[in-house]
């Protein structure tokens, strides 16, 4: 197989061909595309997370992934939706719902951001997960609540 040194999808064999028919394909894909994601390679990676989808679609990492690729790209309807997917098929995962807080947050919803941190910090009580929270009570005026999150 040839390199594609432009990162490509021949680099990792054609996804039409090689890596999709292989067993596991739907791993390597979401792998590759989080791979993709780092490099800021973002319309490779949401390609790479719809076909892991397209491939195994009661798996919640293609969900995950595409989901945070939307939220960077500001797709905020299609990143909750794709967190929505995520949520259903594994609600013990706090990240998912930290995520999609994130996008409801950046879509300036506030107080379903604030319900899906509330959920993650239930899960999981992750400093992170509190200032995410923290952030949103801010952007809500609700300062008192803010900084008992930050505390």
């Amino acid at each position: 197989m040839a390199a594609d040194p432009g990162g490509g999808a021949a680099s990792l064999g054609n996804p039409g061909r090689c890596v999709v028919r292989a067993p596991g394909a739907e791993i390597r894909l979401a792998n590759r595309g989080d791979a993709r994601r780092n490099l800021k390679n973002y319309a490779g990676a949401s390609e790479d997370y719809s076909e892991a989808i397209r491939l195994a679609p009661a798996n919640p990492g293609g969900w995950k992934g595409r989901g945070f690729i939307r939220m960077m790209t500001q797709d905020f309807k299609g990143s909750v939706a794709d967190f929505d997917e995520a949520i259903k098929l594994d609600p013990t995962v706090p990240e998912y719902f930290d995520n999609r807080g994130l996008s409801y947050a950046e879509a300036k919803d506030y107080d379903r951001a604030i319900i899906d941190y509330n959920e993650a910090i239930r899960l999981s009580p992750k400093a992170n997960f509190l200032t995410n929270r923290g952030d949103a009570y801010q952007a809500k005026g609700d300062l008192d609540r803010a900084i008992a999150d930050y505390d």
